[in-house]
């Protein structure tokens, strides 16, 4: 699926303690090249957003959301806190279903996956070209998500190569209106639809 996610970079060195005054979960003991799940809620405890936090360093964070103006919401609780945010320029592709893991080890052959279990993040290389992947997704299925650097990757190049090694698989590309129906069996809830500012964490089964 070629999806609407949109990450941001969220760096410095007041990285941490500005996103645990965003979010509503501690992130402080999150492991480099690890993802969290991670709410973004008002004052008064309406959902602002919903989206996966990865790790890259001690100061470096991508948080990865599908709606909205995100980026504002962030710039305005700045404040004093040193922090850069920015738009890293990057399209994500996600790949799900019970063959995505097949299809990504056809990719990665060396990659060993009790090093990248389920909401772990990697670099890989791709006929020379670095791309980060994640194991997350938006399905309910196995999957892994893939994300470019930016507009001076080789876009067409980098589908090209997925469906190729996937066609053995018999993979196959589709809509979000697709992706949507999987999204409502498996009880993941998408926020606009299902969720938005007027309702918290704990009337939506998120309180944990």
């Amino acid at each position: 699926y070629d999806v609407p996610e949109k990450p941001l970079e969220i760096s410095g060195v007041d990285s941490v303690s500005f996103l645990e005054r965003i979010f509503t979960r501690r992130l402080s003991d999150l492991k480099t090249m690890r993802a969290r799940y991670m709410l973004a809620c008002s004052r008064d405890g309406g959902l602002v957003m919903d989206g996966v936090l990865i790790r890259f360093s001690k100061h470096k964070f991508w948080y990865i959301h599908a709606n909205g103006n995100f980026e504002s919401w962030l710039l305005a609780h700045k404040n004093n806190f040193d922090v850069s945010i920015r738009d890293p320029k990057s399209w994500a592709l996600q790949i799900q279903g019970p063959k995505a893991l097949l299809l990504l080890k056809k990719m990665v052959p060396e990659l060993r996956f009790e090093n990248f279990k389920y909401f772990y993040a990697k670099k890989i290389r791709l006929d020379g070209t670095k791309y980060l992947i994640s194991r997350t997704g938006w399905t309910g299925e196995k999957g892994f998500e893939i994300y470019t650097n930016g507009r001076t990757d080789q876009h067409e190049k980098l589908w090209r190569q997925i469906m190729s090694a996937g066609k053995e698989l018999d993979i196959k590309f589709g809509g979000l209106d697709s992706m949507g129906i999987r999204r409502i069996e498996a009880g993941i809830l998408d926020y606009g639809t299902d969720i938005d500012l007027r309702h918290n964490p704990f009337e939506v089964g998120l309180g944990r």
